[in-house]
């Protein structure tokens, strides 16, 4: 028989085993939290790494010129908003060495500038720690031979991010601990490259998925694509941001078709050769398709299965985003500032359909009869619009109340045209009578009148060598731009804000081949609105030409200088290209597909620049594309700026 006392033991054995377990259990979950930490933090540091190193490398400036205190800048921003923390009231930046001022050696007979680690700065139990310029004792590495790699560049390229985060534990607390800071760093280099933009005729920004770029017709012999080389130094150039995933996130297969391939280009029959070329420049440097694909690592994921179809040889390509378009038409900090932004406010006022504006006179009737020749800035009070033959509206601005309806064989016109506001559908918003503007006749913008039409070449702005100094901007807020006429827009904006500007996809996706962040947002399905145009039927044709006043960025009283749309749908847009139609400047459509089609060879270059989730030349023509350096958007090249620890 076991004696009673044996009890009392086995209560204490058992207590004193308990606590043992649960301060095992309490300091693996402590752990556990701790790593948890240290990831999220790592992940920061490298993102506020690439976000400093387009400006160390000098991406943001032309000619390229490193600039570390807009770099620290955009690392430290880069880290509070993507930890959700409030950024800090000031910064170190300011004592960061000057753009193009940093001396890497004596080599100059110079002093060089020494490593320095600025003022940590904190916010919300997060903070960043950056060191600039960093010396090769700083990042050696037993590695390689002489402790720094060939990627590694010189101490004035690269930048240490350090990445601070308490970890709170309940446990830990409980016990009277102290709450621990989870550290992370990266460095990165970012090379000053002599060419560090170049103009990509076609940027495609989807993230994941083949398709990118697609060539199908009807077995003619000169459909396809071909960019030409921007100036005799800059060649033709295409870039995709897919990471081209099989499976996963992506919709790529194993399949030797276009759901395949990042990029897709079938060999032309009978020795035509490819179907998507990006030619040389004059001076011998080669043209260049970039796909980050490559970067990524996606094995067979490069190009077309058919030799012969793509020229040349794809190569390694950086992400782009839609990033460089938004900091060159939508920056507050910038001088254009945030063009598009205030665009959308004042285009969805709650006052901007309601009523006449100060300075504009009503005009009701909706169906002007033939010859009609209306004077002054106009507020048009009808839910459908629809002019007879020749009307003319010769005034500078204009606000539609609904939408804008033109007949076959009906020729509508505003020659002095500078805005252009379209309400859009305001009932019976189904099928086919949902729209903003249809021109089944002819639309004609800041050119001709109702009996004549000037072709846009005619009315090129000082920017394109021209003298006319009128340009327009037209906005729509609901429904599509349908052409199934004619529609000649010459300098002229169109703009279609049926959902909110800058829809894109900043949700970080740390374990996959792509990043979604801020500073290098993704495309989004979310909020598609219906902000498309489609330039279709059998006579369809456009005669288009994007603002073009200047000869370099937009400015303050030329934002939309060089852009000729913009849409944040994700529903696919449309041109169609006759022999006749032409379309020129900036087309950005971020979130949806472009389709080209293509009933006649285009044996005139544009100067065109389509940056779209993807794009498809379809149809019986070629699409050629020259955009010039002075009206395009710069974007960095692959290869300027990296990871290195």
């Amino acid at each position: 028989m076991r004696a009673r006392g044996d009890q009392g033991a086995f209560i204490l054995l058992w207590a004193l085993l308990m606590t043992g377990l649960l301060a095992m259990a309490a300091v693996v979950i402590d752990l556990g939290q701790d790593r948890a930490v240290r990831r999220e933090a790592q992940s920061w540091a490298d993102f506020a790494g690439l976000a400093a190193g387009t400006n160390l490398a000098g991406l943001n400036s032309s000619p390229a010129v490193s600039d570390p205190q807009t770099a620290c800048v955009d690392a430290i921003s880069s880290v509070f908003r993507n930890s959700g923390q409030s950024p800090p009231a000031s910064t170190p930046c300011g004592s960061f060495p000057a753009a193009d001022s940093c001396v890497n050696d004596n080599s100059t007979g110079q002093t060089p500038t020494p490593q320095t680690t600025y003022d940590t700065v904190s916010s919300g139990g997060v903070s960043v720690t950056l060191t600039y310029p960093v010396d090769d004792a700083t990042i050696a590495d037993p590695r390689f031979a002489s402790g720094t790699g060939t990627q590694d560049g010189k101490r004035c390229d690269r930048m240490v991010v350090k990445v601070s985060k308490a970890s709170v534990s309940f446990f830990r607390n409980f016990v009277g601990g102290s709450t621990p800071a989870m550290t992370a760093t990266a460095v990165v280099s970012g090379a000053q490259a002599a060419t560090s933009h170049q103009v990509a005729a076609l940027l495609l920004l989807d993230r994941t998925n083949c398709g990118t770029l697609t060539t199908s017709g009807g077995g003619n012999a000169q459909y396809g694509v071909v960019v030409q080389y921007a100036t005799n130094s800059q060649p033709g150039r295409i870039q995709s941001d897919s990471a081209g995933v099989v499976g996963g996130d992506g919709n790529c297969t194993t399949n030797n078709n276009s759901t395949g391939y990042v990029l897709y280009g079938t060999a032309l029959p009978g020795g035509g050769g490819p179907s998507i070329i990006a030619q040389n420049a004059p001076d011998g440097t080669p043209g260049g398709i970039g796909l980050f694909s490559l970067t990524a690592g996606v094995d067979g994921r490069t190009a077309a299965v058919y030799p012969g179809g793509i020229s040349p040889a794809p190569s390694v390509g950086s992400i782009a985003s839609r990033k460089p378009v938004d900091d060159y038409y939508n920056d507050s900090n910038k001088l254009v500032g945030a063009a598009i932004s205030n665009l959308y406010t004042t285009l969805w006022n709650g006052s901007a359909f309601g009523s006449t504006p100060a300075g504009y006179t009503t005009y009701a009737n909706c169906s002007p009869a033939d010859g009609t020749v209306v004077a002054g800035d106009l507020f048009v009070n009808c839910a459908d619009f629809q002019p007879g033959n020749n009307v003319q509206f010769t005034g500078t601005n204009f606000i539609f109340a609904g939408k804008v309806t033109i007949a076959n064989n009906k020729v509508f016109a505003l020659p002095n045209a500078h805005t252009m506001y379209v309400r859009g559908c305001v009932a019976s918003c189904s099928g086919n009578s949902n729209y903003s503007v249809s021109a089944t006749g002819s639309l004609l913008v800041n050119t001709g009148n109702g009996t004549t039409q000037t072709a846009c070449t005619s009315r090129a702005g000082p920017g394109a060598g021209g003298s006319t100094t009128n340009w327009a901007m037209m906005a729509t807020a609901s429904g599509p731009f349908l052409v199934s006429g004619h529609a000649s827009l010459c300098q002229t904006f169109v703009y279609m804000g049926d959902v909110m500007p800058e829809r894109q996809d900043t949700t970080s996706y740390p374990t996959t081949l792509y990043a979604c962040t801020t500073d290098l947002p993704c495309p989004t399905t979310s909020g598609t609105g219906s902000g498309y145009i489609n330039v279709s039927g059998g006579g369809g044709d456009v005669d288009w030409s994007a603002p073009n006043q200047l000869t370099g960025a937009p400015t303050a009283s030329s934002p939309y200088e060089d852009l000729a749309f913009w849409s944040e749908s994700s529903q696919t847009s449309t041109i169609k290209g006759q022999g006749t139609s032409r379309t020129e400047g900036v087309f950005f459509m971020p979130n949806a597909f472009g389709t080209f089609t293509g009933q006649a060879s285009q044996t005139q270059p544009l100067n065109a620049q389509f940056i779209a989730r993807g794009f498809d030349i379809s149809g019986q023509g070629s699409l050629f594309l020259k955009p010039a350096t002075t009206d395009a958007v710069p974007i960095p090249v692959a290869g300027t700026y990296s990871l290195i620890r």
